[in-house]
């Protein structure tokens, strides 16, 4: 039910970013709204802790490595 909300949900807000001009609403506003919005659906499931869990983990990985990496670059140039 949620993913079948949050597809419609994309649809119309990729469907107004397109409909720029016609509409009179910037590209950044109908973006954030439409994120903001499937962040709220994606919020609202069952199992949102668990998957903010594993994505922080992920990011935390790649944000660690990055900073190791750039600090041997760093040291070495």
């Amino acid at each position: 039910m949620l993913s079948a909300l949050g597809l419609v949900v994309f649809i119309l807000g990729y469907a107004a970013i397109a409909a720029e001009h016609k509409i009179k609403v910037s590209k950044t506003a109908t973006a954030l709204l439409t994120g903001v919005t499937l962040w709220l659906l994606a919020a609202t499931s069952k199992d949102v802790t668990q998957d903010l869990t594993h994505s922080g983990s992920e990011i935390f990985d790649i944000v660690m490595f990055l900073l190791a990496a750039m600090s041997l670059v760093e040291i070495l140039v």
